[in-house]
């Protein structure tokens, strides 16, 4: 009882372990984008800037249904991977290019349009939505995303944005399948 009781605990910890440096990487190692503690230094760091310094808004991508439940987690990760690579394919983002794209969730992948570009941030959202409409996994599983379009407004905290993306994706993904929502309403 007692050899069980230490090697549980030996487990915990390296389960404690890994999910702490798994969160100070610079790249999910599914997807090779940027891990979500990336993703959120660097949009707390534009929300720190002041107006005019970043993006004025986020992209959300989530996919749609329950693949992990219905499929398995194996299907669902190569969902995301497929997700990853269109993100990547209409936004540019080359190999180690850590600071446009990156996992937000367990399904979904946060995207920061240039603000240099001369697209809107709701044509960016149109691109990715046609994009994510019909997806197909390694194993030949269709799938599909939808988008969430989150502008973000001065004096905007980390906090409240986190709390707009939830609402937004889950108002996408409601929307779905390939939904669009956005925080700013016609």
């Amino acid at each position: 009882r007692r050899a069980h009781d230490v090697v549980s605990e030996d487990r915990d910890v390296a389960v404690e372990t890994s999910v702490g440096l798994l969160e100070d990487t610079w790249a999910d190692p599914l997807t090779g984008l940027a891990s979500r503690a990336r993703m959120r230094a660097i949009i707390e760091a534009s929300l720190g800037a002041g107006p005019g310094a970043g993006s004025p808004g986020v992209l959300v991508a989530g996919l749609d249904g329950k693949l992990a439940e219905d499929l398995g987690h194996r299907v669902a990760d190569q969902a995301l991977v497929s997700m990853a690579e269109r993100v990547r394919s209409l936004c540019g983002i080359h190999p180690q290019d850590w600071d446009t794209a990156g996992r937000w969730g367990e399904s979904s992948i946060i995207v920061i349009p240039p603000a240099s570009s001369e697209r809107s941030i709701r044509e960016w959202a149109l691109s990715l939505q046609g994009a994510l409409t019909t997806m197909t996994t390694a194993e030949g599983h269709s799938c599909s995303g939808s988008v969430a379009e989150v502008r973000i407004a001065p004096g905007t905290s980390m906090a409240s944005l986190e709390v707009e993306i939830r609402h937004a994706l889950a108002e996408a993904l409601d929307a779905g399948p390939s939904g669009l929502a956005s925080n700013v309403r016609a």
